[in-house]
Protein backbone atom coordinates (compact mmCIF):
# COMPACT_ATOMS: atom_id res chain seq x y z
CA UNK A 1 0.00 0.00 0.00
CA UNK A 2 2.97 2.54 0.58
CA UNK A 3 5.16 1.54 -2.13
CA UNK A 4 1.88 2.13 -4.54
CA UNK A 5 1.73 5.30 -2.78
CA UNK A 6 5.07 6.43 -3.22
CA UNK A 7 4.85 5.11 -7.07
CA UNK A 8 2.11 7.62 -7.63
CA UNK A 9 3.65 10.14 -5.80
CA UNK A 10 6.52 9.95 -7.79
CA UNK A 11 4.81 10.12 -11.11
CA UNK A 12 2.64 13.11 -10.08
CA UNK A 13 6.20 14.85 -9.73
CA UNK A 14 7.05 13.79 -13.18
CA UNK A 15 3.65 15.04 -14.73
CA UNK A 16 4.00 18.35 -12.69
CA UNK A 17 7.89 18.45 -14.36
CA UNK A 18 6.60 17.77 -17.30
CA UNK A 19 3.91 20.56 -17.07
CA UNK A 20 6.59 22.87 -16.18
CA UNK A 21 8.46 22.23 -19.46
CA UNK A 22 5.65 22.30 -21.90
CA UNK A 23 4.87 25.51 -19.78
CA UNK A 24 8.50 27.22 -20.31
CA UNK A 25 8.01 26.13 -24.22
CA UNK A 26 4.57 27.95 -24.37
CA UNK A 27 6.06 31.15 -22.47
CA UNK A 28 9.64 30.80 -24.63
CA UNK A 29 7.43 30.72 -27.81
CA UNK A 30 5.15 33.53 -27.00
CA UNK A 31 8.14 35.86 -26.47
CA UNK A 32 9.48 35.08 -29.69
CA UNK A 33 6.15 36.07 -31.61
CA UNK A 34 6.17 38.86 -29.11
CA UNK A 35 9.79 39.73 -30.34
CA UNK A 36 8.48 39.70 -33.97
CA UNK A 37 5.98 42.01 -33.66
CA UNK A 38 8.45 44.70 -31.68
CA UNK A 39 10.78 44.08 -33.91
CA UNK A 40 9.08 44.96 -37.43
CA UNK A 41 7.18 48.33 -35.91
CA UNK A 42 9.56 51.51 -37.05
CA UNK A 43 9.62 54.03 -34.28
CA UNK A 44 6.99 56.88 -35.59
CA UNK A 45 7.90 60.58 -34.10
CA UNK A 46 5.39 61.05 -31.47
CA UNK A 47 4.23 63.93 -33.05
CA UNK A 48 3.09 62.26 -36.69
CA UNK A 49 1.07 59.31 -34.58
CA UNK A 50 -1.95 58.24 -36.62
CA UNK A 51 -3.88 54.72 -35.75
CA UNK A 52 -3.27 51.08 -35.44
CA UNK A 53 -0.59 49.68 -33.84
CA UNK A 54 2.39 52.10 -33.25
CA UNK A 55 5.92 52.39 -31.35
CA UNK A 56 7.45 55.50 -29.87
CA UNK A 57 10.69 56.18 -28.80
CA UNK A 58 10.89 59.68 -26.24
CA UNK A 59 11.16 61.69 -23.16
CA UNK A 60 8.12 61.83 -20.23
CA UNK A 61 7.34 65.29 -20.47
CA UNK A 62 4.58 65.07 -17.58
CA UNK A 63 1.30 64.06 -16.50
CA UNK A 64 -1.75 65.21 -18.88
CA UNK A 65 -3.24 67.56 -15.41
CA UNK A 66 -1.97 66.05 -12.18
CA UNK A 67 0.47 63.77 -11.18
CA UNK A 68 0.99 61.09 -8.74
CA UNK A 69 2.28 60.51 -5.21
CA UNK A 70 3.81 56.87 -5.48
CA UNK A 71 2.59 54.31 -2.65
CA UNK A 72 6.47 53.61 -1.18
CA UNK A 73 8.65 55.74 -1.78
CA UNK A 74 6.12 58.66 -1.72
CA UNK A 75 8.01 60.21 -4.95
CA UNK A 76 6.24 62.37 -7.41
CA UNK A 77 5.99 60.87 -10.96
CA UNK A 78 3.24 59.70 -13.52
CA UNK A 79 3.58 55.41 -13.23
CA UNK A 80 4.88 53.84 -10.34
CA UNK A 81 5.40 49.86 -10.64
CA UNK A 82 5.28 48.46 -6.97
CA UNK A 83 5.75 44.60 -5.66
CA UNK A 84 5.69 42.82 -2.35
CA UNK A 85 7.70 39.94 -1.10
CA UNK A 86 7.84 38.10 1.94
CA UNK A 87 10.31 35.48 3.17
CA UNK A 88 9.19 31.81 3.62
CA UNK A 89 11.43 30.13 5.90
CA UNK A 90 11.52 26.46 6.39
CA UNK A 91 10.87 24.13 9.72
CA UNK A 92 14.45 23.03 9.20
CA UNK A 93 16.13 25.57 8.29
CA UNK A 94 18.01 24.56 5.67
CA UNK A 95 16.23 26.94 3.03
CA UNK A 96 13.40 29.39 2.04
CA UNK A 97 12.63 31.72 -0.87
CA UNK A 98 10.93 34.88 -0.94
CA UNK A 99 7.03 34.78 -2.46
CA UNK A 100 5.49 37.53 -4.23
CA UNK A 101 2.24 38.52 -2.33
CA UNK A 102 0.95 41.33 -4.27
CA UNK A 103 1.99 43.01 -7.31
CA UNK A 104 0.83 46.15 -9.91
CA UNK A 105 1.17 49.56 -10.90
CA UNK A 106 -0.09 52.99 -10.34
CA UNK A 107 -0.34 55.72 -12.95
CA UNK A 108 -1.79 59.08 -14.91
CA UNK A 109 -1.83 60.03 -18.29
CA UNK A 110 1.20 61.45 -19.07
CA UNK A 111 2.78 62.85 -22.31
CA UNK A 112 5.77 61.67 -24.44
CA UNK A 113 7.78 63.53 -27.36
CA UNK A 114 10.59 62.98 -29.04
CA UNK A 115 10.70 66.82 -30.03
CA UNK A 116 8.38 66.16 -33.17
CA UNK A 117 5.31 66.71 -30.87
CA UNK A 118 3.07 65.35 -27.53
CA UNK A 119 1.58 61.96 -27.64
CA UNK A 120 -0.66 61.22 -24.77
CA UNK A 121 -0.23 57.69 -22.58
CA UNK A 122 -2.79 56.24 -20.92
CA UNK A 123 -3.05 53.01 -19.24
CA UNK A 124 -5.33 50.67 -17.63
CA UNK A 125 -5.51 46.85 -17.61
CA UNK A 126 -3.88 44.18 -15.57
CA UNK A 127 -0.48 43.28 -16.62
CA UNK A 128 -0.09 39.54 -18.60
CA UNK A 129 2.66 38.70 -21.23
CA UNK A 130 2.32 39.95 -24.95
CA UNK A 131 -0.84 41.62 -23.60
CA UNK A 132 0.10 44.38 -21.48
CA UNK A 133 3.97 44.82 -20.15
CA UNK A 134 5.43 47.78 -18.29
CA UNK A 135 8.81 46.67 -18.31
CA UNK A 136 11.47 48.93 -16.17
CA UNK A 137 15.28 48.34 -15.89
CA UNK A 138 15.76 49.12 -11.86
CA UNK A 139 12.35 46.99 -10.79
CA UNK A 140 13.18 44.62 -8.10
CA UNK A 141 17.18 45.71 -8.23
CA UNK A 142 16.74 46.95 -4.60
CA UNK A 143 13.76 47.34 -2.55
CA UNK A 144 12.49 50.36 -1.96
CA UNK A 145 11.49 49.48 1.74
CA UNK A 146 12.42 45.97 3.88
CA UNK A 147 11.34 45.45 6.98
CA UNK A 148 11.89 42.05 9.54
CA UNK A 149 9.26 40.72 10.62
CA UNK A 150 8.71 42.20 14.11
CA UNK A 151 8.57 45.77 11.98
CA UNK A 152 5.22 47.15 10.66
CA UNK A 153 5.35 49.11 7.46
CA UNK A 154 4.10 53.05 7.63
CA UNK A 155 0.63 54.08 8.01
CA UNK A 156 0.56 55.06 3.87
CA UNK A 157 2.28 51.59 2.94
CA UNK A 158 -0.57 49.95 5.49
CA UNK A 159 -3.66 51.84 3.89
CA UNK A 160 -2.49 51.03 -0.11
CA UNK A 161 -1.71 47.32 0.69
CA UNK A 162 -5.31 47.63 2.46
CA UNK A 163 -7.01 48.80 -0.55
CA UNK A 164 -5.58 46.13 -2.74
CA UNK A 165 -5.98 42.84 -1.19
CA UNK A 166 -2.62 42.30 0.08
CA UNK A 167 -2.85 40.12 3.51
CA UNK A 168 -0.88 42.13 6.31
CA UNK A 169 2.39 40.78 7.36
CA UNK A 170 2.31 37.92 9.69
CA UNK A 171 3.22 37.36 12.98
CA UNK A 172 6.68 36.54 14.45
CA UNK A 173 7.22 32.58 14.14
CA UNK A 174 9.70 30.01 15.70
CA UNK A 175 10.34 29.16 12.51
CA UNK A 176 14.42 29.16 12.13
CA UNK A 177 15.80 31.66 9.85
CA UNK A 178 17.99 31.05 6.92
CA UNK A 179 21.56 30.86 6.32
CA UNK A 180 21.25 34.69 5.32
CA UNK A 181 19.92 35.87 8.15
CA UNK A 182 16.07 35.69 6.56
CA UNK A 183 13.34 35.29 9.03
CA UNK A 184 9.93 34.06 8.29
CA UNK A 185 7.72 36.80 7.75
CA UNK A 186 10.20 39.57 6.66
CA UNK A 187 9.13 41.33 3.93
CA UNK A 188 10.37 43.52 1.08
CA UNK A 189 8.55 46.42 -0.96
CA UNK A 190 9.61 47.15 -4.48
CA UNK A 191 9.02 50.44 -6.27
CA UNK A 192 10.03 52.01 -9.35
CA UNK A 193 8.54 55.52 -10.58
CA UNK A 194 8.97 57.46 -14.18
CA UNK A 195 8.69 60.51 -13.99
CA UNK A 196 9.46 64.32 -16.53
CA UNK A 197 12.91 63.67 -18.28
CA UNK A 198 12.45 59.77 -18.59
CA UNK A 199 13.29 58.21 -21.61
CA UNK A 200 10.80 55.38 -22.66
CA UNK A 201 9.79 53.31 -25.32
CA UNK A 202 5.99 52.48 -25.64
CA UNK A 203 4.03 49.98 -28.35
CA UNK A 204 0.51 50.65 -28.12
CA UNK A 205 -3.05 50.99 -29.93
CA UNK A 206 -3.08 54.44 -31.43
CA UNK A 207 -6.49 56.65 -31.62
CA UNK A 208 -7.22 60.14 -32.02
CA UNK A 209 -7.26 62.02 -28.79
CA UNK A 210 -10.40 63.34 -27.46
CA UNK A 211 -9.04 67.10 -26.13
CA UNK A 212 -9.19 69.13 -28.47
CA UNK A 213 -7.43 71.81 -26.60
CA UNK A 214 -4.03 69.60 -26.43
CA UNK A 215 -1.38 69.91 -28.89
CA UNK A 216 -1.48 66.03 -29.15
CA UNK A 217 -3.87 64.09 -31.73
CA UNK A 218 -2.90 60.70 -30.10
CA UNK A 219 -2.96 58.35 -27.60
CA UNK A 220 -1.48 55.44 -26.77
CA UNK A 221 -3.12 52.57 -25.01
CA UNK A 222 -4.29 49.17 -24.83
CA UNK A 223 -6.34 47.28 -27.10
CA UNK A 224 -9.96 47.74 -25.68
CA UNK A 225 -10.84 44.13 -26.10
CA UNK A 226 -7.49 43.39 -25.00
CA UNK A 227 -6.10 41.50 -28.76
CA UNK A 228 -3.63 44.00 -29.18
CA UNK A 229 0.26 45.14 -27.24
CA UNK A 230 0.92 47.15 -25.11
CA UNK A 231 4.60 47.94 -24.02
CA UNK A 232 5.90 50.32 -22.28
CA UNK A 233 9.83 49.87 -20.87
CA UNK A 234 12.48 52.28 -20.06
CA UNK A 235 15.31 50.02 -21.22
CA UNK A 236 15.45 51.45 -24.73
CA UNK A 237 14.01 49.54 -28.15
CA UNK A 238 17.28 47.52 -29.18
CA UNK A 239 17.99 46.21 -25.27
CA UNK A 240 14.39 44.91 -24.90
CA UNK A 241 14.52 43.37 -28.01
CA UNK A 242 18.24 42.06 -27.54
CA UNK A 243 16.90 40.95 -23.81
CA UNK A 244 13.91 38.99 -25.17
CA UNK A 245 15.57 36.57 -27.33
CA UNK A 246 17.88 36.01 -24.66
CA UNK A 247 14.76 35.40 -22.20
CA UNK A 248 13.47 33.14 -24.83
CA UNK A 249 16.32 31.28 -25.68
CA UNK A 250 17.05 30.29 -22.10
CA UNK A 251 13.02 29.44 -21.12
CA UNK A 252 13.34 27.59 -24.49
CA UNK A 253 15.66 25.51 -23.96
CA UNK A 254 14.87 24.50 -19.64
CA UNK A 255 11.48 23.78 -21.25
CA UNK A 256 12.77 21.83 -24.58
CA UNK A 257 15.59 19.62 -22.18
CA UNK A 258 12.25 19.10 -19.26
CA UNK A 259 9.84 17.54 -21.91
CA UNK A 260 12.40 15.58 -23.70
CA UNK A 261 13.58 13.98 -19.93
CA UNK A 262 10.04 13.10 -18.95
CA UNK A 263 8.89 11.82 -22.09
CA UNK A 264 11.84 9.69 -22.14
CA UNK A 265 10.09 7.78 -19.16
CA UNK A 266 6.37 7.49 -20.79
CA UNK A 267 7.60 6.60 -24.41
CA UNK A 268 10.35 4.84 -24.81
CA UNK A 269 10.95 5.53 -28.36
CA UNK A 270 12.49 9.00 -26.52
CA UNK A 271 16.06 8.10 -25.32
CA UNK A 272 17.78 10.26 -23.15
CA UNK A 273 20.03 10.03 -20.43
CA UNK A 274 18.31 8.73 -17.47
CA UNK A 275 20.05 10.62 -14.18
Amino acid sequence: MFDAFVGLLEDAVHVLVLLFGVGFVWQAATLVSHQRTLSRLETNQTGAVEGGLVAVEGEVRGPVEDGLVSPIRRENGVLAKWAVKEYAGHEAGTGGGWTEFGSGYETVPFVVDDGSGPVVVEIDGEESLRKLEIDLEEFEDDPALELDVTERPPKHVREFLATHDVREQQSETSVPTSEDGDEQGDRRYYETVLDSGDEVYVVGNATRYADTDSAATAVLSPSADGSGTFYLTDRGRSAVLRGRIARATLMGVLGVLLVWYELGRFAPGVQFVQF
